[in-house]
């Protein structure tokens, strides 16, 4: 995807935010920084979350945060990322 995507946050995803750890707020800070810029960024490891949907029935993708903690977005108009959840791997694949 092309650079300077903005980045809106579910308030789904504020909430679950607000509950990491600090360690783990700055790495989920870092990955959206690299999100912004390139959702194909290496370290990101992103790719489809099959047999999901998000709203409108548009792709759901998921982004490593680390090795534990993942989040996932989905893609809005105007390059618009809408992140959905953040949350250790096996949580975050719940439906928001």
């Amino acid at each position: 995807m092309s650079k300077n995507n903005l980045l809106a946050r579910s308030e789904f995803f504020k909430q679950q935010y607000k509950k990491l750890p600090k360690e783990i707020q700055e790495k989920v800070d870092r990955a959206l920084r690299k999100l912004a810029v390139d959702t194909r960024y290496a370290s990101l490891e992103t790719h489809e979350v099959h047999g999901a949907s998000g709203y409108y029935s548009r792709k759901i993708y998921e982004a490593k945060v680390d090795n534990k903690y993942r989040l996932t977005w989905e893609y809005w108009e105007d390059n618009k990322i809408f992140l959905r959840n953040v949350d250790n791997h096996d949580e975050c694949f719940r439906n928001p």
